[in-house]
């Protein structure tokens, strides 16, 4: 078992508090903000994206938990170079994502950044706060965090066999509004 460094030595020293409310700047403030200034209307019908990632910053959230009461940690678990090269290989995911698989009209801005932004973020902190989870959490914490985890894969399934991940899509497919120089108009 090993100290902590890298981001279990950082969630040590800042209240959960603040933790959610920087997640909920950067996960629904800022895509807000985008979407209001490319296209006039703040939407996402994804379920994952929205509920989805409730369930994982809860997860996250479990995790900090289990960290602050000071459960040890494996040291390959609790390395900060392990932690680092988790981290590049995230935003290559993110960047890899917005790249490839995200739409380029203005409307998918907000798509963009969930995609580059929260997607990397979630993909970096879950996957380390199930860990120390796992290793150190009760059986509650641990179940929580499961089916928390196993609610946002089927959000996710559910979201790419309903059409919802094509947002533009969907919104003028269900209500005629298609997006005309940077504005949703009426078909």
């Amino acid at each position: 078992m090993s100290a902590y460094a890298g981001v279990f030595a950082l969630t040590m020293g800042i209240p959960v508090w603040a933790i959610v409310f920087f997640a909920l700047i950067i996960g629904i403030g800022i895509p807000f903000v985008i979407a209001d200034r490319a296209s006039g209307l703040f939407f996402n019908f994804s379920y994952s994206g929205m509920v989805g990632d409730i369930c994982l910053l809860t997860v996250v959230l479990v995790g900090i938990a289990v960290i602050q009461r000071g459960a040890s940690l494996p040291a390959w678990l609790a390395n900060g170079t392990t932690q680092a090269i988790w981290l590049v290989l995230c935003i290559v995911v993110g960047i890899l994502l917005v790249t490839i698989s995200t739409p380029w009209p203005t409307a998918t801005w907000p798509d963009r950044y969930h995609n580059c932004v929260v997607v990397p973020l979630f993909l970096f902190f879950t996957p380390l706060a199930v860990l120390a989870t796992l290793y150190n959490g009760n059986r509650v914490e641990v179940v929580v965090s499961l089916l928390l985890i196993a609610t946002w894969g089927g959000l996710v399934v559910y979201d790419f066999r309903d059409g919802r991940i094509n947002q533009p899509g969907r919104l003028e497919r269900l209500f005629d509004i298609k997006l005309v120089n940077g504005r949703f108009e009426k078909i």
